[in-house]
């Protein structure tokens, strides 16, 4: 008996655990759109609904949000004479799906029904996972909260980067004084631009014939013609001298 009961409870969990309750969530934010307990069955409706990769809910979650303006499908659509009305996530604003407003009588059964694309969802079955622990219950947010709390951590970070930059330069500024006190710049000096003086004024000034003068004061013409040099001022006194000699003995 005991092991009747026990293969009768192992048979019940793994009926429960075979229809568990699935959750279906947004790709693109994580929002809770609908579960499989509001499941209409995709044999009811057409062949097209699951060939086109859409589901159909008869009931969704307040973050599935419904437009107002109508349209119509495309002829090369599968669902080629519907008008509908477009659904959309109210957390990232996405177009998740439609909901039928006026169909073809294959498409009766999706009339006024929450109709989602499978490849704009991702879901959750209830019971195929861990407990999260309470510890951790805090990093499930949703995908605004964690770009928000990204970017406060950026702030933060380029706020106390700016302040040690700018303590930084007060520092090195108040260094850099007092060595500038003690130890000033030397003053550039001007440099005075150099005077060409000509030559014959450096003689008016000084006194003395240049070289060139000398040469020519020093030289003489010759009966033949030649230049011949002129004796200074000390060989002319001292032929005065002998000369005055001579005539004295005379």
């Amino acid at each position: 008996m005991a092991e009747e009961r026990d293969r009768s409870v192992a048979e019940e969990e793994e009926e429960a655990m075979d229809y568990a309750p699935v959750v279906f969530q947004c790709q693109r934010c994580r929002e809770i759109l609908a579960d499989s307990l509001a499941f209409i069955d995709p044999l009811k409706g057409p062949k097209a609904s699951v060939e086109m990769g859409y589901v159909s809910f008869s009931a969704v979650t307040e973050s599935v949000t419904i437009g107002k303006d109508t349209s119509s499908t495309k002829k090369t659509d599968k669902d080629y004479g519907c008008f509908y009305l477009p659904l959309s996530c109210s957390g990232c604003g996405s177009v998740i799906g439609k909901m039928y407003t006026s169909t073809p009588r294959e498409f009766d059964a999706l009339r006024d029904a929450y109709t989602i694309n499978i490849n704009k969802v991702t879901n959750y079955s209830l019971g195929s996972g861990h407990s999260v622990p309470q510890s951790n219950q805090g990093a499930i947010v949703t995908a605004k909260d964690m770009i928000d709390n990204e970017m406060s951590k950026v702030r933060q970070v380029v706020v106390t980067l700016s302040k040690r930059v700018t303590f930084l330069e007060q520092v090195m500024k108040e260094e850099v004084e007092p060595d500038l006190e003690e130890h000033p710049l030397p003053a550039e000096k001007k440099q005075v631009p150099k005077v060409m003086v000509p030559a014959a004024k450096q003689e008016r000034s000084s006194g003395t014939p240049s070289r060139a003068n000398v040469n020519k004061m020093s030289r003489r013409p010759s009966q033949n013609g030649h230049w011949s040099p002129v004796p200074s001022r000390r060989g002319r006194k001292k032929a005065r001298i002998e000369v005055s000699d001579d005539e004295s003995d005379n």
